[in-house]
């Protein structure tokens, strides 16, 4: 049996992985979960103000998440397990969106020095059974039944060193571009986005009465946006907000925030001269 490794990007998919190796130890490992979403955001400092110029563990933080530095940490751990342990295996567990793609490229990138012992779990456009005994094609590993990972263990695939320098170029050009949205191209592609790629979706779920932020954002999420993650769609409210394109009614406590649509074109008006000042 395999000394192995398993490494996610989502922590409920972390809780259905744990639950298959309950029911059958031949996937029994150590789990590590980077939970930085890098689908949105810098990949690097540029000059300049605004988001961009901000560091990744800035970024976390304006969303109200944690910052990337736990995730630099764990990339670490695993590099020196990798390291001292020769016989350890890597296994990356990806499912066809933005956010494990981005995170199988940039980790991928650090597992290059051990060709042979890293694998991927790619489970693009494979189809599951779910609990209600459907087919189902998931997008994200938490949609997985534990008993469905025993069988999808098949599909690990050994990343060649060829392979290794495909990502790292790949990986490289998102760095480069260093866009606000990444999102996928194809089915192992990446595609870069300006960061108001989403507004129009979202615009879309609001409407002239006030509604919460929050439900706006999940019902954006859930019925035409499945790869964007509630603290961008919030933090786009809150760009949408301070354009004047939403009026915004400061709660008492951020579940409460409410927006809705401006009602005229004049109201719009009025409310920039009044920011404006005299």
């Amino acid at each position: 049996m395999e000394k192995l490794i398993h490494i996610l990007f989502e922590p409920a998919g972390e809780e259905n992985l744990l639950a298959a190796i309950g029911l059958d130890d031949i996937l029994a490992g150590e789990t590590a979960v980077f939970t930085d979403d890098l689908s949105a955001g810098p990949l690097r400092e540029d000059p300049g103000n605004g988001p961009r110029a901000a560091d990744r563990a800035g970024w976390n933080r304006m969303l109200g998440l944690n910052p990337s530095v736990t995730n630099e940490l764990l990339s670490e751990e695993v590099l020196h397990k990798m390291n001292d342990d020769p016989g350890l295996e890597a296994w990356i567990w990806a499912a066809p969106n933005p956010r494990d793609l981005c995170g199988y490229y940039h980790l991928a990138g650090m597992l290059g020095p051990f060709p042979g012992r890293t694998h991927i779990i790619y489970l693009n456009n494979l189809p599951f059974i779910n609990e209600k005994k459907s087919v189902f094609y998931p997008i994200n590993l938490s949609q997985i039944p534990p008993r469905e990972f025993l069988k999808a263990r098949a599909l690990a695939t050994e990343i060649s060193t060829a392979g290794f320098e495909a990502i790292s170029t790949e990986w490289q050009k998102q760095v480069q571009e260093n866009a606000m949205l990444r999102t996928l191209e194809g089915s192992k592609g990446l595609l870069s986005l300006d960061a108001s790629a989403y507004d129009t979706a979202l615009l879309t779920h609001c409407s002239l009465n006030f509604q919460k932020a929050l439900r706006i954002a999940g019902h954006a999420r859930d019925r035409s946006l499945p790869f964007a993650s509630i603290p961008f769609l919030l933090w786009r409210i809150r760009e949408l907000s301070a354009a004047g394109i939403l009026e915004s009614v400061t709660p008492d406590h951020p579940n409460e925030w409410q927006v809705r649509l401006w009602s005229t074109v004049s109201e719009q008006s009025n409310q920039a001269r009044i920011n404006q000042g005299p």
